[in-house]
């Protein structure tokens, strides 16, 4: 019995540990969200995308954010591909205020053709429902 006991107690730790995983800080959200722009990843995009209720209510105004998120994402993944692809997203700077739920990540992005200039993208975030959304 107390075997038994050990083996549920041990598999009930194991998937405390792997949900605990996911949880996804300010910064991961920051640079998923850069990365799958850079990957023409619209519907991803959208995934990590804050939009206030008020604005949900506004006829059209999903639809308008759908299209400009598609167009952005077509056009930083044209960019990358113009560049040989993307060597890596990385944080560069993090400006996170916990107690209010707002953030700015600077993320660094670089790409395989040499000479090509790298940039960088400001996220503005938000934390909603104990997730961070990017706050556009």
């Amino acid at each position: 019995m107390k075997k038994i006991l050990n083996l549920v107690l041990s598999f009930g730790l194991t998937g405390m540990l792997v949900a605990c995983s996911n949880v996804k800080n300010p910064e991961n959200v920051a640079q998923e969200y850069v990365t799958a722009a850079y990957k023409g990843d619209s519907e991803k995009m959208l995934s990590y995308i804050y939009i206030p209720e008020n604005v949900k209510a506004q006829a059209g105004s999903e639809e308008m954010i759908q299209g400009k998120i598609k167009a952005g994402a077509a056009k930083a993944k044209e960019q990358a591909e113009r560049k040989g692809g993307v060597k890596e997203i990385s944080v560069v700077d993090k400006n996170i205020d916990e107690a209010n739920g707002k953030g700015r990540v600077t993320i660094g992005v670089s790409f395989k053709n040499e000479g090509s200039n790298s940039v960088t993208d400001r996220v503005k975030l938000i934390k909603n429902e104990d997730k961070w959304k990017v706050d556009l």
